[in-house]
């Protein structure tokens, strides 16, 4: 017998799936960037990734930052992410499917 949990939605049963993610330390920057999305990256997390961009204060506490990423497209593929934090900072950014 399958130890796998399992969640019920209405009469169908669904497994669910393992996350993927990327996880891209950056420091003291006021833009970090994923580079070479289209090579590193697409083949996992396909044209329109979700993201989390974590900022480390001072104490070492994480805070979930609101900005909202520029996606740079070329020739119709997405090829960079960049954030405009406004002022240096260090963190991470998660990517996910």
């Amino acid at each position: 017998m399958s130890r796998t949990a399992h969640m019920l939605w209405g009469n169908t049963v669904v497994k669910p799936s393992p996350i993927s993610q990327a996880i891209i330390s950056f420091t003291a920057t006021a833009s970090p960037t994923i580079s070479d999305y289209d090579t590193t990256y697409a083949a996992t997390y396909g044209q329109y990734p979700k993201f989390l961009l974590l900022l480390t204060d001072e104490d070492g506490n994480e805070l979930e930052s609101q900005s909202v990423p520029k996606r740079i497209i070329t020739a119709g593929a997405l090829t960079s992410i960049v954030w405009d934090l406004g002022e240096p900072a260090t963190g991470k950014i998660i990517m996910y499917k």
